[in-house]
Parts: structure tokens; sequence; C-alpha cells
């Protein structure tokens, strides 16, 4: 099954919490000089997120955490949809807008699904793939050394 690049919506997945907010890159750079040239190499890393939707029971709508539900003067129907965090946003299924999706520079070769079930410390083989969002997960087929799609 191609799941490259597609929403596994959290009641889909038998999941938990979704989307991370701040998530704030660190930047390191380390200058290497050699006898007649200079390498300099800068490496962003993204730390884990900390803040996901909470649930007492898991809806048959899909979520995500989404920063922008509490953006002054912004406002996105479907935001507080865990009655605890004005983050968590319904979405992907009408009456709500789109869901996040992963988010790479380029198109990687490994294919990659959206998965709420992704969580720290609960469920990670896979997530954090495109080190931005903690949901967007590797996947593969019963072959692949990730989880199926």
């Amino acid at each position: 099954m191609l799941c490259r690049g597609v929403f596994a919506a959290g009641y889909l997945l038998a999941a938990a919490p979704a989307l991370a907010a701040d998530v704030h890159p660190s930047t390191s750079t380390s200058t290497t000089k050699a006898s007649s040239s200079t390498t300099t190499v800068t490496v962003t890393t993204n730390p884990v997120p900390t803040k996901f939707c909470e649930f007492e029971t898991l809806p048959t709508t899909p979520f995500a955490w989404d920063p922008v539900c509490v953006q002054e003067g912004v406002g996105r129907f479907g935001c507080f949809a865990d009655d605890k965090n004005h983050e968590c946003r319904f979405c992907g299924k009408a009456p709500y807008g789109p869901c996040p999706t992963c988010t790479f520079e380029s198109e990687p070769t490994t294919l990659y699904a959206w998965d709420n079930k992704c969580k720290p410390g609960e469920y990670s083989k896979g997530c954090f793939a495109d080190g931005v969002h903690f949901e967007c997960r590797w996947c593969g087929d019963e072959d692949s050394e990730y989880d199926a799609c």
C-alpha cells in the first residue's frame, strides 16, 4: 500500500495525542581547517515536542496540534477540540479544514505518513521523520524496518 504523504488520522490508528507546538530548532556550527582548505558545517536539530492534544476518549474525527489557533486575529474552526488546549484542532473531515502534512525540504525516497499514534515515551518508531512534526512517521511494507503505512 502506497502511503507517501497520506494523513493517517488518529481514529484510524488506535492512537493518542496529536501534533506538537512550541518546537524550536537549535543550531550549532563547527569549522574545521585543513592545511589548504576550511570546511564549515551547520547542523540544525529540532527537539522532541512536548505538547499534545489530550482527549479523555479518542474522537472519531481526525485532529492535530495547530499553533495558528492561538495567533491573535486568526481564528480556526475546530480549535480547542480536546476542551483543554486551544492549539488542539479537529481537521481533515467536513466541516473542518485540512490537517497538517509532513514537511520536507525535498521529497524523500522513504515512504511516510501522518500518524497521531506517534507520542514520545509511548510510540516513536519512525516518528519525527521530517524533523518538524512528531506525527510525521517513516513507514513501509512488511519488508521495511518501519511499521506499515
